[in-house]
């Protein structure tokens, strides 16, 4: 199942020319959102830890060590602490792993929403990356489809771009 994770991703990033780094970054904020909807809470800290090879996901919860706990989301005490690392002084931070079986429906719709919303967000990116140089210059571009009075083009074979009618040429 890794395989075809990673494999998927790869995919991503080849059709819509994004940088595997960022759909990995992506794929890791929305892990943290997921486990934070059905396992955790906003105010806790998450670090989820992607491993590029196998597509395998590690969430751990980050805690500051304190000789008293005030706020249980955020602190451990020391002797709690020391049974994670023997070594852990106060003021440390202390990296739990909660990597959770598996997530709820609710949570992976999240986690869903949040990829796609970040992906989009990259590609308009890296759209705007590749045509901010060329403002007002004159760009071939090929009718794809029309619809009602919006016109979609498609620009370099790459793009498709919608010519609204405030644009077009009567």
């Amino acid at each position: 199942m890794q395989a075809q994770f990673m494999a998927a991703i790869n995919q991503i990033c080849d059709e819509k020319n994004i940088p595997k780094e960022s759909v990995l970054e992506t794929i890791e904020a929305a892990l943290k959102t997921a486990y934070r909807k059905d396992y955790g809470n906003k105010d806790q800290e998450v670090e989820v830890e992607l491993d590029k090879k196998s597509g395998l996901a590690t969430v751990y919860q980050l805690l500051e060590v304190m000789k008293d706990v005030e706020d249980e989301n955020l602190e451990i005490s020391l002797v709690e602490a020391r049974k994670y690392n023997k070594k852990a002084e106060v003021g440390d931070t202390i990296r739990i792993d909660v990597t959770p079986a598996e997530y709820g429906r609710i949570a992976a719709q999240s986690a869903k929403q949040v990829i796609i919303q970040r992906i989009q967000e990259a590609e308009r990116d890296m759209m705007y990356d590749m045509f901010k140089d060329r403002e007002n210059e004159m760009i071939n571009a090929v009718v794809h489809r029309v619809d009602g009075k919006d016109v979609y083009v498609n620009l370099d074979n790459k793009i498709t771009a919608a010519l609204p009618m405030q644009e077009q040429i009567r």
